[in-house]
């Protein structure tokens, strides 16, 4: 597969991403439990590590019938949006990105990662799909949880960090995608070590992480484009 290939595959399996992204986040999810305002109930689902974390979330005695049916049917939505859609989109937008900069002696290393993130994902929305019916009380799902949530969310952050410095060595982008993978990198080590205190604090650093490659490989398509159209013409 040339570099021009794996770009393009990239960069269309990014902007899937980008639009199941947006599509899960438009599914209302309001839990009743006291869960803080800044604290995504997708994030804090992923995080939970104890029967309290939940009760943040499914508010038990808090929750109307109703609006628990609600809560339980929009999480299991989101998780399934995310298995069919979102985890192929973005594991293909990162795995073929890792094809692009195949110069630095990681790329191997980075694509490897990201099949395990992704494997974990599944991994970790199985156990979420278990304690969207089974979250007032311990269970398996809730001990197997930090196990998945911790291979994914570091995984993908050693990732992003190994991508954005193949990127700097390149010799494109400086050191921004440097700087934006190791801030993501940092944020889900310390999402996975407090989630209480960092895991509202995840998104935006993943996301900025994330969009930085996505900028990159946009840019560098169409310059390598112009690049190619400007030897044909000096060619002609």
């Amino acid at each position: 597969m040339s570099e021009r290939q794996a770009r393009w595959i990239s960069i269309l399996a990014g902007l899937a991403a980008l639009a199941v992204a947006v599509t899960m986040g438009r599914v209302a999810l309001a839990p009743c439990g006291g869960l803080a305002g800044n604290y995504r109930p997708v994030i804090a689902f992923e995080l939970a590590r104890s029967v309290p974390d939940l009760a943040k979330i499914f508010g038990p005695g808090k929750c109307t019938p109703d609006q628990a049916a609600t809560l339980v049917d929009n999480l299991n939505r989101v998780n399934l949006w995310d298995m069919a859609a979102f985890i192929p989109a973005y594991g293909a937008f990162l795995f073929f990105f890792f094809f692009t900069v195949r110069a630095a002696p990681w790329w191997r290393l980075g694509a490897a990662l990201v099949v395990l993130a992704c494997a974990a994902d599944y991994w970790e929305d199985w156990c979420l799909a278990g304690l969207a019916t089974q979250h007032t009380g311990p269970s398996h799902y809730l001990a197997l949880l930090p196990w998945a949530t911790a291979i994914k969310w570091i995984g993908l952050g050693v990732a992003l960090a190994l991508g954005g410095l193949a990127l700097a060595c390149r010799g494109t982008w400086r050191w921004l995608t440097v700087l934006t993978g190791l801030a993501g990198l940092a944020a889900t080590v310390l999402a996975i070590w407090s989630p209480a205190d960092y895991g509202p604090r995840l998104n935006l650093p993943i996301g900025v992480a994330f969009l930085a490659i996505f900028l990159a490989e946009l840019a560098e398509a169409f310059i390598a484009q112009a690049a190619a159209r400007s030897d044909r013409k000096r060619a002609e």
